[in-house]
């Protein structure tokens, strides 16, 4: 018979040197055509770098047949502890995450970082007793078209029903916290508590609204001929299961996300007999909330939103959102839009819900959904990044006359402040006036100054210095009563 052909492999020099991870000084062309024909292989050069191997009889059957076989002869003989490690590099990129959960880490670091509220993760469920308190017994049961969600294995006989809003857990949470600071409320400045929660809301499907098939039931399939197919391999006992499922139309109720904020206040028993306006807690907790969500939307890239107040009749949000809820003011209340689309509501607390809830003072409430908030075109790829550390803030009343003007001193004094110190970003804001006849200045002026280091916390050296620079400046200000700022430093 006619003897075999032999076995020829090609392969490059290039490559057999890239494989052991050596360069042409550590394996030549000589070395290596010196060790394959040691080990019996014939090379033939095709040209300066390409080469043939022609494999021996003897082991043209059994181990050598590719180039990488060839690279292992060669590390073989070099020795492989010779052949210096080096981890092979890897082009590897993170996997973008999905818009809407970016959007959920952006809305919490607005209201965590920027804000300064502190984030609960409270039940699924909700008690009845709460809703009780809250007023909301009588609109479950006039309400027939909004059937919660009751379980079957409930944790406890009070908590049966699945939420519909975060707002009736978040309200319950705000009087728990608040009651806990008692005692720190006993200051002039009272307390002042921020909480807020992303999560799921759970609403039923409706006659009108598409089946979620449970993806356990495996009977949803392409074909008929495949769904046949399928249910002619069961059991008589899995195929009753299956009709039975089917027949009961299974579906999973609706879930989505929500985001809630609360803000609550305790009065203070007041300075020198002095006790905060209830008024003047309204206004401040209702803006506060509202510039909140504001600044919220800016980091979600966002549209600027316009707080206009509900009509009655409108319905948009009362699949997700009791709006008809007794907690909601008959007039301290806004719905949240964006164009014309309807995404939230922002309200203060009723008064009989306050006193329900033993809430002492004001407290506002928002909620938005962030289902529709997804839905909406970014108008920009990014928002501005949140303040990473916490802000300080202190007032000063200034004594002073009628001719001196609020926006003059806010804007010079900004001005004055920021040649402070550069790394400190200081905000003035105006907060009050009192008029007093019987002094001769007749008017003082309260301003509020917030500081925040760009790049770390603020000491108690850096606030000193903002304070002392704010009363070196209002001092120096024409229609200021002379000396305040030396009073200032004493009582301080």
């Amino acid at each position: 018979s006619a003897p075999p052909t032999p076995r020829v492999v090609e392969t490059s020099r290039s490559y057999l040197r890239s494989r052991l991870g050596l360069s042409a000084a550590q394996l030549s062309d000589a070395w290596m055509d010196e060790t394959l024909s040691s080990l019996e292989f014939e090379v033939t050069a095709l040209d300066t770098e390409r080469l043939a191997v022609t494999v021996p009889s003897f082991r043209a059957g059994r181990d050598v047949s590719i180039q990488e076989d060839l690279v292992e002869e060669l590390g073989r003989i070099f020795g492989y502890d010779h052949i210096p490690s080096q981890a092979p590099m890897i082009s590897a990129h993170p996997a973008a995450l999905p818009a809407g959960k970016m959007q959920e880490r952006r809305a919490r670091a607005a209201l965590a970082l920027g804000e300064g509220l502190t984030e609960v993760v409270l039940y699924s469920f909700e008690s009845d007793a709460t809703r009780q308190r809250l007023g909301l017994s009588e609109l479950d049961a006039a309400d027939q078209q909004r059937p919660r969600l009751t379980l079957r294995n409930y944790l406890s006989s009070d908590m049966r029903h699945m939420r519909r809003c975060l707002s009736n857990n978040l309200l319950e949470s705000l009087e728990y916290n608040l009651a806990q600071g008692t005692r720190a409320a006993e200051g002039h400045k009272g307390m002042q508590i921020g909480l807020f929660e992303i999560g799921r809301v759970f609403r039923p499907i409706h006659a009108d609204q598409p089946l979620q098939a449970d993806p356990g039931i495996p009977a949803v399939l392409t074909s008929d001929s495949e769904r046949q197919t399928y249910l002619n391999g069961l059991s008589p006992a899995l195929l009753s299961g299956v009709e039975q499922a089917e027949r009961k139309a299974i579906a999973l109720p609706s879930q989505p996300r929500h985001l809630a904020l609360a803000i609550g206040h305790r009065l203070g028993g007041g300075q020198k007999g002095w006790v905060q306006p209830l008024a003047e807690v309204t206004r401040s907790l209702y803006g506060q909330a509202v510039g909140a969500i504001e600044r919220l939307l800016r980091q979600m890239c966002l549209p600027e939103a316009t707080f206009k107040k509900l009509d009655s009749t409108d319905k948009r949000l009362e699949t997700s959102l009791e709006l008809n809820a007794a907690w909601l003011h008959s007039a301290r209340h806004a719905g949240i839009w964006i164009a014309d689309r309807l995404v939230g509501v922002i309200t203060m607390i009723h008064p009989d819900v306050r006193n329900s809830l033993d809430i002492p003072a004001e407290a506002v409430l928002a909620e938005l959904d962030l289902e529709v908030l997804l839905e909406i075109p970014p108008v920009s790829e990014r928002g501005q990044a949140p303040a990473k550390f916490p802000p300080s803030s202190f007032d000063l009343t200034l004594p002073c006359t009628s001719s001196v003007r609020t926006r003059e001193v806010l804007d010079g004094l900004t001005l004055r402040l920021s040649e402070v110190n550069s790394d400190i970003e200081v905000q003035t804001q105006w907060v009050r006036d009192f008029f007093d006849s019987s002094d001769q200045y007749g008017r003082a002026m309260t301003l509020r100054m917030t500081c925040r280091r760009l790049d770390g916390s603020l000491s108690d050296n850096d606030i000193l210095s903002v304070r002392s620079a704010a009363i070196d400046h209002l001092d120096a200000c024409e229609g200021v009563r002379p000396n305040w700022g030396d009073e200032i430093r004493a009582m301080s």
